[in-house]
């Protein structure tokens, strides 16, 4: 069935502006149906748009300068594409590392990683995470610096997916990811204790923190 007999949205009349004047154009006049609104969602392959129209369109889009307005493609499908991640150290290369894996999942799907750090710091944190909430992300993902949750995120009006990780403190109500810290850290000292035959030293940065 045609993608309008599906009941898909992504509209019979598309109507871009130019960067250059603002003037409107209508696409329907280069190509009919929906096809020009999946090619503009970057849908084209999904719904066997002939490469034919795809290029043409593209060619359009190109001579026109147009640009993809997100805040008003968020209203509409009721989603903003973005993933919140809140760390409290960016330079930590544990945090770092991650953050470019979520990143390199995120371009997979076409979804935008924006992240902020709260550098150990509560108040940071919490205008961090009220910050991305206003902002309408889908999803948060958060290595909390604090064990109290924010009233936002228990009542979770924007209905963002959240999920805590690295630090799993005991009254969370969210499903959280850790490491066996426990485990790796017994397993480190019995080795160094082995192999240094003697007294070991051991440095920690936050003692409070569950990980």
């Amino acid at each position: 069935s045609s993608p309008a007999a599906a009941g898909l949205s992504a509209g019979r009349s598309y109507v871009i502006f130019g960067k250059a004047s603002g003037t409107a154009v209508e696409l329907s006049a280069i190509v009919s149906g929906s096809s020009a609104g999946f090619v503009i969602n970057g849908q084209s392959d999904k719904y066997r748009i002939s490469a034919k129209t795809r290029q043409a369109v593209e060619d359009y889009i190109a001579i026109h300068g147009y640009s993809l307005n997100h805040t008003a493609r968020s209203l509409k499908l009721n989603r903003s594409e973005t993933i919140g991640f809140v760390v409290p150290d960016l330079a930590n290369a544990y945090f770092a590392r991650l953050m470019a894996a979520l990143e390199a999942r995120c371009n997979e799907r076409n979804l935008l990683l924006l992240t902020l750090a709260s550098h150990e710091n509560p108040e940071l944190e919490n205008r961090a995470i009220t910050s991305l909430l206003e902002r309408g992300v889908d999803g948060l993902a958060i290595a909390p610096c604090q064990p109290t949750v924010l009233p936002q995120l228990r009542s979770n009006k924007m209905r963002a997916s959240i999920v805590l990780f690295d630090r799993g403190y005991p009254v969370s109500p969210f499903h959280t990811v850790v490491s066996d810290n426990y485990q790796g850290g017994l397993d480190m000292a019995r080795r160094m204790l082995r192999e240094s035959g003697g007294n070991c030293y051991f440095l920690c940065g936050h003692a409070e923190s569950p990980s």
